[in-house]
């Protein structure tokens, strides 16, 4: 009972409907994981690229429930990056980074209710550069 109290007190400070509550802690959750993958990311690993591709299609989905238009683009930009980056072989990982950078920001003004008025063209750019060009990153 004192949770569903916090609940619905929570959803009244912040205008932040309870479903979105726990929508908004599974966004956190899979950016943690993802970072820590990241941390360990191998592209030759067929393993690993499936791992991250699961955890974006995680995030993916849930920014269609919280209707964050701003989070999905990023998302499914990132995502797509991976997928060409895994079948070209490619080693420049520099978008995933900035992406996952932005996305945690994103996630922070969902929490705080607040819109991301913040130009992120440039992380897309990234995102969006046909890989065959893009140089490789150097270790």
């Amino acid at each position: 009972m004192a949770m569903d109290f916090w609940d619905r007190r929570k959803e009244q400070e912040t205008g932040i409907e309870v479903h979105q509550v726990s929508d908004i802690v599974r966004l956190q959750e899979t950016l943690e994981a993802l970072d820590r993958l990241r941390g360990r990311f191998c592209l030759g690993e067929k393993k690993d690229v499936e791992k991250m591709y699961k955890l974006l299609c995680v995030l993916v989905n849930t920014a269609k429930r919280l209707n964050s238009p701003d989070f999905r683009q990023v998302a499914q930009a990132c995502r797509d990056y991976l997928l060409r980056l895994a079948k070209q072989d490619l080693k420049d990982v520099k978008p995933i980074d900035e992406a996952l950078l932005l996305l945690k920001s994103i996630v922070l003004h969902i929490k705080i209710h607040r819109p991301f008025e913040f130009d992120y063209a440039e992380t897309m750019d990234m995102l969006l550069t046909n890989v065959e060009h893009a140089p490789a990153q150097r270790p």
